[in-house]
C-alpha cells in the first residue's frame, strides 16, 4: 500500500481491499500481539528447561517444572513449542 500511496489515497485502497483504515494504520505501527509476546517468552522458558534436563524431559515434565516455577502454560502449548524445536 505504501508503494501506491502517491497514486491513491489510503482510504480508497482500504475500501478496495475491504479493510478498515484504522486496521491498516494499526498494522503499519507493527505492534506485536500479546499472544506472540507470550509465545516467545514460553519458547525461551521451554528451551531453557529442555536444555537443563539434558534433553530428557518431555512436554508433561517440562509443563510440571514450569508450573512449579510459577509459569502457567498448557501441556499442548509446550508440546507445540517442542515440536518446532526439532
Amino acid at each position: 500500500m505504501s508503494d501506491n500511496s502517491t497514486m491513491f489515497s489510503v482510504k480508497s485502497m482500504c475500501k478496495t481491499l475491504d479493510i478498515s483504515s484504522s486496521a491498516y494504520y494499526e498494522w503499519k505501527k507493527d505492534i506485536p500481539f500479546q499472544r506472540n509476546i507470550a509465545w516467545e517468552k514460553d519458547t525461551k522458558l521451554v528451551l531453557k528447561e529442555y536444555k537443563e534436563s539434558k534433553r530428557r524431559y518431555g512436554s508433561n515434565k517440562i509443563t510440571a517444572v514450569l508450573d512449579q516455577n510459577g509459569v502457567t502454560t498448557s501441556r499442548n502449548r509446550v508440546a507445540r513449542i517442542m515440536k518446532q524445536m526439532v
